[in-house]
């Protein structure tokens, strides 16, 4: 493998971690189920998830080869 520079902002240790996997395997994805039971307000559970997102770096890194 080859080590190239990329320009841009520097990852924290658990992205570095991630792009190590995902180099090893490229059809690597970090996946989780999440079940619910009774009556969804499907409007309250997006936009808590974008809250969640918004507030984690790593749960909006990609890598594009």
């Amino acid at each position: 493998m080859q080590n190239k520079m990329i320009e841009g902002f520097r990852l924290s240790p658990l992205q570095r971690q991630l792009w190590r996997e995902q180099q090893n395997q490229p059809a690597f994805r970090a996946q989780c189920l999440v079940t619910l039971d009774g009556a969804l307000n499907a409007g309250a559970l997006e936009r808590s998830l974008a809250g969640v997102v918004r507030g984690h770096e790593i749960l909006r890194t990609t890598f594009d080869c």
